[in-house]
């Protein structure tokens, strides 16, 4: 633990450029930081041990593919010992942890299967398409052996229901205020399974209004999660875009990031390549010009490290200058996070003053004045997709749905 708090420590600062706390944290923001990161780790739940053998997987895999009894595909008595008796309420029977083992898990019945990594975390799925699509690891309160591991059980009895979606509250951006906390406890004590709560952000251009929808869900033993949240941006011409963002802990938007989404800058996340079947980071926007998904949400264009974005070599292409050199990563940071970003440049042989937004597709930065209008064309920020238009480059873009 104290090898992985001092991890936590030395991340610290990176994590802060993605939340707009730099340049300095106060200690209790660290503190909140370090908290949350400890909070996931203790409550993280990995099968260890289970140790399957590649001829048992060829053998399990033939039997099913086939129909066939022969090979020995049976896990020992050690093995099913190692995977729990109870996930998620659900009592395991002896073919469903075969089925978690080797495969997939699925309770038809309850529109959610289970999923064992290869880091000995198990993925939830909810199977149903028509609802917007949900997943997340399951922790140390969901998990059950016949000889119940002590250590879990006193886990489970200290496990306070508003902690953790206070700590994703808080970790994502939307705050800690006494009414958003209000509202929460008041979703944990109601009788319904799922709940919503609403909050807004200052966060944006001026002119723009954002409003979220939180979406929390209950399961049996108390413990309460977010989902996902729904982000509706108003524009100041009256135009609404809207898009429901997954809570997960691969490639959550946080509640800045998604902002930025929707005003049309691109953010850099861990993003799913299909065509590696890896998780790798990609820069990210929504596709206005497409039409929506059937759960409601844009597709998003992706841009993943082969396409050879560089954003520290576009800076110095763009002539950025910095006061003190620690401020060139933190800038770095903050504009990957597709924030508009305060900067000093050369300008026919003069330093000026004005901001700057990441152009991924393009590979280049967006320069504007104090009053956000752009450099050379006096013409104002309005989302990258009105630059992007003027652009002669013909770049393949990928579309997604997500």
């Amino acid at each position: 633990m104290n090898e992985f708090k001092s991890y936590v420590e030395n991340d610290l600062k990176a994590k802060a450029v993605q939340n707009n706390l730099y340049p300095k944290l106060s200690e209790e923001e660290k503190n909140d930081l370090l908290n949350y990161r400890i909070f996931i780790k203790e409550n993280e739940f990995i099968l260890e041990n289970l140790q399957i053998t590649a001829s048992q997987r060829k053998a399990y895999s033939e039997k099913m593919e086939f129909g066939t009894t022969d090979g020995d595909y049976s896990l020992t008595k050690a093995q099913m010992d190692t995977i729990p008796n109870v996930i998620d309420g659900h009592t395991l029977s002896k073919n469903d942890k075969y089925e978690l083992a080797f495969s997939l898990l699925e309770k038809q019945l309850y529109g959610e299967s289970y999923e064992l990594l290869d880091s000995g975390e198990i993925l939830k799925n909810y199977l149903d398409e028509n609802v917007f699509s949900r997943h997340r690891i399951l922790t140390i309160n969901e998990i059950k052996f016949n000889n119940q591991n002590p250590n879990i059980m006193e886990t489970q009895n200290e496990y306070d229901p508003a902690q953790y979606p206070k700590l994703q509250l808080k970790y994502l951006g939307f705050g800690e205020g006494e009414q958003l906390h209000k509202d929460l406890e008041n979703g944990i004590n109601a009788p319904e399974k799922e709940f919503e709560i609403k909050t807004s952000s200052d966060k944006m251009m001026p002119g723009n209004e954002m409003e979220f929808t939180l979406k929390f869900n209950k399961i049996e033993n108390g413990s309460v999660f977010m989902n996902f949240y729904n982000a509706k941006l108003t524009k100041e011409n009256g135009d609404i875009l809207s898009h429901n963002f997954p809570v997960n802990r691969v490639n959550t938007f946080t509640a800045k990031e998604a902002v930025n989404l929707l005003e049309g800058r691109t953010v850099k996340i861990e993003f799913h390549n299909p065509k590696t079947e890896k998780i790798e980071p990609a820069f990210a926007k929504l596709n206005f010009n497409e039409p929506k998904t059937e759960k409601g949400n844009y597709n998003f264009q992706n841009f993943y490290k082969n396409y050879g974005v560089d954003t520290a070599q576009i800076v110095e292409k763009s002539k950025l200058i910095f006061d003190k050199p620690e401020w060139k990563e933190s800038t770095i940071k903050s504009l990957e996070k597709g924030n508009i970003v305060k900067v000093k440049f050369e300008l026919d042989d003069k330093v000026i003053e004005g901001k700057a937004v990441l152009n991924p597709q393009y590979k280049n930065l967006s320069l504007y004045d104090q009053d956000m209008n752009r450099i050379n064309t006096n013409k104002p920020l309005e989302g990258l997709d009105q630059d992007n238009k003027h652009e002669k480059n013909n770049v393949k873009e990928q579309s997604i749905k997500r």
